[in-house]
């Protein structure tokens, strides 16, 4: 019965439609929002994954630049430092 009713009233919207070019038009216009939406979302997507990707190059950067530092410094010998070298 349920989908009997439904049949029914998708067939009146259906005939609603073909018999209106303003709806036909206005549901074109409609779609063509949709469609431009959608484009700017992938754009701004891809725009969103390039920065996450710049982002982790420049932490992974940071940590071969900290990591480097760290093999600097073990390289001193430990006696010939003070705490005036780094300011």
């Amino acid at each position: 019965m349920n989908q009997a009713y439904e049949d029914e009233e998708t067939r009146k919207l259906k005939e609603h439609i073909v018999s209106n070019e303003v709806t036909q038009e206005h549901l074109f216009v409609l779609h063509m929002q949709v469609k431009h939406t959608a484009t700017c979302m992938r754009e701004v997507s891809q725009n969103v994954n390039q920065l996450i990707s710049i982002a982790m190059k420049q932490m992974m950067l940071n940590v071969d630049a900290v990591q480097d530092f760290g093999t600097v410094l073990r390289a001193i010998p430990f006696d010939t430092l003070g705490i005036q070298d780094f300011y």
